[in-house]
């Protein structure tokens, strides 16, 4: 076959760019540390490659949703201990204004710490994260929850209760809504609750109240009626919409029933005296800290109002118990979050690893291989350019 001189050389050219192309692409490769450079050289690693980075950067977000959660519930966790505290201290001075031996004084004293004790519990509902937004505020994390009232403390937020992804299928609650941790406790004997009027002159306390679950709700009025000095103390429940469902004779301790509910009373009522049972089966934590601070506060030394404190005092232990109940309820299941989180963190960083360890197979450069080969390539431009050199003055002019 004949080649032209032309041909001759276009072949060497061609040849050197193209031995040029292959040291080039190796030198980037080297430089940049991947395999692939171009789609074109290995679409379905390329496309792999594409994924996987995909999948890395969701990971990524999740990891740093997981990291927001757990700040949030260290938080909250943090914030319901010290209610938790301040409760508990709430019910120990409930115990020791509920003692026969305490003064007016006394009580007014332990008034002003109850006082306290509710500007705690309201700064507590008002905690911020790092962010300023309110934990305890629902969706309405921007507008402070809880602000002071005459009856203890109005809640500004809503019910809602804030998610994050933490996984593709996986999402953790970062908060609870203030309306759930400190509006919501059981008032009572979660059935009804009762309160003595404030004019009762008698020595009659509440010491047990019970409800089935067929109780007929209603407000009702336990009134005690003694006409004459020698009748039998006798009582009436009457209903603002049931009318009249029970009556009789008054028995200390013995059960008045009523509405398939029943009380107990020890101690003697006298004329007039009265209870009214409501069947409102929630009651807030800053009511019941209220309550029985506004007791202790307007006490005095008189048979009459030791008697109210004590019917007050032991509504407040119940409500106490039932906001701790409440509050170490959903400290609990703020713990059993947390420690989902922790579980899906770990879960994210192994699935991390695993796709990294992928990824770095498909595009990865292999270094000794690549040293190797660009040795290669480079004795083969040596030689190309050496045959070039030789090649390129080779005329039959030159032996004419």
């Amino acid at each position: 076959m004949r080649m032209s001189t032309v041909q001759i050389f276009n072949q060497g050219v061609n040849n050197l760019l193209d031995r040029q192309a292959d040291v080039t692409k190796t030198q980037e490769q080297l430089a940049s540390g991947k395999r692939i450079m171009n789609a074109s050289e290995d679409p379905a690693g390329a496309a792999r490659t594409l994924d996987i980075t995909s999948q890395l950067a969701r990971i990524d977000a999740y990891q740093r949703n997981t990291g927001t959660v757990q700040s949030n519930l260290g938080l909250e966790e943090g914030a319901l201990s010290g209610v938790i505290n301040d409760l508990q201290r709430a019910r120990e001075l409930t115990i020791q204004g509920n003692n026969a031996t305490m003064t007016a004084s006394d009580r007014g004293s332990i008034a002003v710490e109850l006082s306290a004790i509710l500007e705690s519990l309201i700064a507590r509902g008002n905690t911020q994260d790092a962010s300023g937004e309110y934990i305890f505020g629902g969706f309405q994390s921007g507008v402070q929850p809880f602000s002071k009232t005459t009856g203890g403390a109005a809640y500004n937020g809503d019910d809602g209760q804030r998610f994050m992804q933490v996984s593709a299928d996986v999402q953790i609650a970062s908060s609870n809504p203030g309306s759930e941790v400190f509006m919501s406790a059981t008032a009572g004997n979660g059935s009804f609750d009762y309160r003595s009027a404030a004019n009762n002159a008698g020595t009659a306390v509440v010491t047990t109240t019970s409800a089935a679950a067929n109780y007929v709700p209603d407000t009702y009025t336990l009134a005690f009626i003694k006409a004459n000095a020698n009748d039998p103390i006798t009582y009436t429940v009457t209903g603002d919409t049931s009318g009249q469902v029970a009556t009789g004779n008054y028995t200390e301790n013995g059960a008045i029933a009523f509405a398939n509910g029943e009380i107990r009373l020890k101690g003697i009522p006298v004329h007039g005296d009265s209870f009214t049972v409501t069947s409102v089966p929630r009651q807030d934590i800053f009511t019941t800290i209220k309550d029985i601070e506004s007791i202790f506060a307007s006490a005095s030394d008189t048979t009459a109002s030791a008697t109210r404190v004590h019917n007050e005092a032991s509504r407040a232990l119940s409500n106490l118990d039932n906001a701790l109940e409440k509050v170490l309820t959903v400290q609990s299941e703020v713990g059993t979050r947390l420690r989902r989180t922790e579980m899906q963190t770990d879960t994210n960083e192994a699935f991390n690893y695993q796709l990294k360890e992928t990824l770095s197979g498909l595009q990865d450069l292999d270094y000794a291989e690549a040293i190797s080969r660009l040795n290669i390539q480079m004795l083969a431009l040596q030689a190309a350019q050496q045959t070039f050199a030789k090649t390129q003055t080779m005329s039959l002019f030159n032996y004419l």
